[in-house]
C-alpha cells in the first residue's frame, strides 16, 4: 500500500493525472487478484489442516482430500454470483460439510453481522476476480479504488480466520491441536 501511495503522490505532483489513474487501476486489479489468490490458497490449506487435525495426522488421506476433493475445484465451492442478491452466498460451501453444519453457519451469519460482512466481502472478491479473469482483463473496469479493494481484503480476512474455529466449535473441539 505504501508503494502505491508514493507512486500516486509522485504522479499527481508532476500533473500526470492520466498516468496516476492508470496506475491506480492497474494496482487495484493486481491487489484484487492477489487477495483472491491468497484466500484460495489459505482456505484450501485450512481445510487440509483441519482434516489432518481430525484424523490425527493421517497424511495419505489428507493428500486424497487435497488432490480430489479440493484440488483445482476451489472456484466451484462457492456461489460467487454476479450481483448482490441471493445468488451470492457461501451456502454451497457450508453444505459440503453436511446439512447440520450448513444450518449452523446460516444461523451464525444471521446472528453475527461482522461475520456476515466478512463472508460478503470474501464473496465479492471472488466474484470480481472471476469477472476479471474470465472476461477481458485488460478492458475490465474495476469500479473500486485500491483502498476499497484493500478494505474488502481486510473484511474478508475475518471469514477465513474464523472458519477453522467455526468448524471446531460445531464438532465440539474447542482445543485445537494445530495452529490453523
Amino acid at each position: 500500500m505504501r508503494d502505491h501511495r508514493e507512486l500516486v503522490e509522485y504522479l499527481e505532483s508532476g500533473k500526470s493525472l492520466l498516468l496516476r489513474d492508470r496506475a491506480e487501476s492497474a494496482f487495484a486489479k493486481t491487489l484484487l487478484i492477489a487477495a483472491a489468490s491468497y484466500f484460495e490458497i489459505r482456505l484450501t490449506q485450512i481445510i487440509i489442516d483441519l482434516y489432518l487435525e481430525m484424523t490425527h495426522g493421517v497424511e495419505e488421506l489428507a493428500e486424497f482430500v487435497k488432490k480430489q476433493a479440493i484440488g483445482t475445484r476451489f472456484a466451484q465451492l462457492f456461489q460467487w454470483g454476479s450481483g448482490k442478491g441471493p445468488g451470492r452466498n457461501a451456502n454451497s460451501f457450508y453444505v459440503l460439510f453436511g446439512e447440520a453444519f450448513s444450518a449452523h453457519m446460516k444461523q451464525r451469519v444471521q446472528e453475527d453481522r461482522e461475520f456476515d460482512d466478512s463472508v460478503r466481502a470474501f464473496l465479492e472478491i471472488g466474484n470480481l476476480r472471476n469477472q476479471m479473469v474470465h472476461g477481458n482483463y485488460a478492458d475490465f473496469q474495476l469500479n473500486k479504488t485500491v483502498e476499497e479493494v484493500y478494505s474488502l481484503y481486510v473484511r474478508a480476512h475475518r471469514f477465513v480466520d474464523k472458519f477453522p474455529d467455526a468448524i471446531r466449535q460445531f464438532i465440539g473441539r474447542e482445543n485445537p491441536t494445530s495452529n490453523i
